[in-house]
C-alpha cells in the first residue's frame, strides 16, 4: 500500500514539475490538419476581352468640277472649279502683262435669301493643310487697272472702267446673279472647300453638286 501512494506521489510531482496542463485531445485520421494562418487568396479572373479597334473613316478628297453650297442666310449657289477663262478679263490681263490665273463661276439664287450675297470670297483646302483663295472678279479687274500705263490710250482705261462695272454688285434678296473669281491654279486634290457668301461672314462648306 505504501508504494502505491508513493507511486501516485511521484507521477504528481512530476506532472507538476512539467508544467503539463493536461491530455493532449485525440486525433483520428479523418479529422483534417490544421493549418495556421489564413489561405492564400487568388485574384478573380476574367475572361479576355479584346478591344473592337474601329478604323477611322478615310479622309474624303475632293477633285476639280462641279459644287453647290446653302448660304445660312437662305441663298444656294452653284460653282464651277474651275472654269473657263473669261475672255474680256484675259484680254485686259494680257495688256498690262499680269501672270495667268485660275477662274471659278459662281451662280446664285437669292430668291429665298435674306440678306444681299457678293460672294466675298472662296478658300479651298489641300489634305496637306495649303489654303488656296480666291478672290471677286472686279477686285482683281481694279488690280490689274492700277498696273495701265499712263500713256495708255483712253479707250483702254474705259474698257476697264467697263468691266469693272459689270463684275461689281451684289445679289440682293429676290434676285439671282452670276459671280466670277479669280485666284491661283486649283489643286487635283482637296480636303475642303470653303465659300465666304456675304463679305467674309456666315462661311459654308461646298459639296459635289451632285450629292
Amino acid at each position: 500500500m505504501k508504494r502505491r501512494w508513493l507511486s501516485v506521489t511521484v507521477l504528481i510531482f512530476v506532472l507538476l514539475a512539467t508544467g503539463c496542463e493536461g491530455p493532449v485531445p485525440f486525433q483520428t485520421d479523418t479529422d483534417p490538419p490544421e493549418v495556421s494562418g489564413s489561405p492564400p487568396t487568388q485574384a478573380p479572373t476574367s475572361p479576355r476581352t479584346t478591344a473592337a479597334q474601329t478604323p477611322a473613316p478615310a479622309a474624303t478628297i475632293l477633285r476639280p468640277g462641279k459644287y453647290r453650297f446653302n448660304a445660312a442666310t437662305g441663298a444656294t449657289g452653284t460653282m464651277e472649279i474651275p472654269a473657263p477663262p473669261v475672255p474680256g478679263i484675259e484680254e485686259l490681263r494680257t495688256f498690262v502683262n499680269e501672270a495667268p490665273v485660275t477662274y471659278l463661276t459662281a451662280v446664285v439664287d437669292n430668291r429665298q435669301g435674306s440678306v444681299a450675297i457678293n460672294m466675298d470670297s472662296i478658300s479651298i483646302f489641300t489634305p496637306e493643310g495649303a489654303e488656296y483663295k480666291y478672290q471677286s472678279a472686279s477686285d482683281y479687274i481694279n488690280k490689274l487697272r492700277e498696273a495701265v500705263p499712263a500713256e495708255a490710250p483712253a479707250e483702254i482705261r474705259s474698257r476697264f472702267d467697263e468691266l469693272f462695272k459689270a463684275h461689281l454688285g451684289d445679289a440682293p434678296p429676290l434676285a439671282a446673279k452670276d459671280f466670277v473669281l479669280v485666284g491661283p491654279a486649283v489643286p487635283n486634290e482637296m480636303s475642303e472647300i470653303i465659300v465666304h457668301p456675304t463679305s467674309g461672314f456666315h462661311p459654308v462648306p461646298a459639296v459635289p453638286a451632285n450629292n
